[in-house]
């Protein structure tokens, strides 16, 4: 839930800067380059989180397992 949450104020504050991608909050038509721009911050955003997740699952499981 808290990375849907970042996920859309990063395109919230992405449509600040573009109004084709403020128009998916405000309009009920979309311009396909803003839908465009939104499935590509998408991936990023995605790949960015799976990074993360990878990261910290290496570091939590290089500290190994205590099982008694």
């Amino acid at each position: 839930m808290v990375f849907s949450i970042i996920s859309l104020l990063i395109i919230y504050i992405a449509g600040l800067l573009n109004s084709d991608i403020m128009s998916v909050f405000n309009n009920i038509v979309v311009s396909s380059t803003a839908l465009k721009s939104i499935m590509i911050m998408g991936i990023f955003i995605y790949a960015i989180y799976i990074c993360i997740v990878y990261f910290i699952g290496n570091k939590l499981l290089n500290k190994g397992v205590n099982v008694d």
